[in-house]
């Protein structure tokens, strides 16, 4: 009797066990078809920002000036012939400016070696041969305007104004387009240096800025027809093409005499000027780049913009 009792207890027991297994292994499938189930989704969904962002960056070339491609072997025999012309080689143009003055002319050597030689003597006659981060540092100081340390969806060096922190007549016109000059070269040797660093399978930094001003609680005092006239003859003649986007945020009433007077100053490039809302210039910048470019909203992270 008494090991009746015990076999029939050992039984009770293992049919319990098997019970609590079964138990277990299902809700572990259970568990596993969830984490399935999200996988696949969370699959699904960065296919879907991958495609977002792809066809946002094609919105955004489709805005920007549009450059041609030149074979690397034209390029090459275009600059040897321009370095022989006389004078070229021993002024202030490196070779990267030099390749640049010959996409700019369509590889024309003629038309390239007039250009370097009115921006070498344009250099020269501006005391623009060397301007260093101390000769500007005072005024870069204000804040007013930066080279971004994000880059835009396309890749692209950012200049940054702040045209509140402008106020005319506070620095010497001369100071302000000293510091115009040096970001644009600041800029352009983070392109020359990432993109002569760069594997061959790496596709190469973009060769061209974005320029952004920020018009937000924009007056009179900050309306500096004088710059506005230097910075349109500075990107088309001495950086022709290097500006292949400028986006104008939340312009206000008070701006459009100020449009009115600088349109026509650009021609067939005003095109390539946008009037956007501050939500619509985010869209140039990844998510996570976004507040530490435009602030996260708080007052002091709008100084710090």
């Amino acid at each position: 009797g008494g090991d009746s009792g015990s076999s029939s207890g050992g039984s009770g027991g293992g049919s319990g066990g098997s019970a609590v297994v079964e138990v277990e292994v299902k809700e572990m499938g259970e568990e596993m078809e969830v984490k399935e189930e999200e996988e696949v989704k969370g699959g699904e969904k960065a296919i879907a920002n991958a495609a977002k962002l792809e066809s946002t960056r094609e919105m955004l070339r489709e805005r920007g000036l549009k450059l041609p491609s030149y074979a690397a072997a034209d390029l090459r025999a275009g600059l040897a012939k321009l370095k022989a012309v006389e004078g070229v080689a021993d002024g202030h143009a490196d070779d990267n400016t030099l390749v640049w003055f010959l996409k700019d002319c369509a590889l024309d050597v003629t038309e390239a070696a007039e250009k370097v030689a009115k921006y070498n003597a344009w250099r020269v006659e501006n005391d623009y041969l060397d301007v260093t981060f101390a000769s500007v540092e005072a005024e870069y100081g204000t804040g007013k305007a930066l080279l971004l340390d994000a880059q835009d969806l396309l890749g692209r060096q950012v200049v940054s104004v702040t045209l509140t922190k402008h106020v005319i007549g506070e620095y010497p016109l001369s100071d302000t387009k000293c510091l115009t000059v040096h970001l644009l070269d600041e800029g352009l040797e983070r392109i020359h240096a990432a993109n002569a660093g760069a594997a061959e399978s790496e596709p190469e930094m973009p060769e061209t800025v974005l320029a952004m001003f920020d018009l937000r609680g924009f007056g009179m005092a900050n309306a500096d027809i004088d710059f506005l006239k230097f910075f349109i003859r500075c990107i088309f003649s001495y950086f022709p093409k290097r500006v292949s986007q400028v986006l104008l945020v939340d312009a206000p009433f008070v701006f459009r005499p100020v449009w009115v007077v600088v349109k026509p100053m650009l021609g067939k490039y005003s095109g390539l000027v946008r009037f956007v809302s501050l939500a619509e210039a985010k869209e140039y910048f990844a998510a996570e780049d976004t507040a530490r470019v435009f602030g996260s909203g708080t007052k002091d992270d709008d100084d710090e913009y």
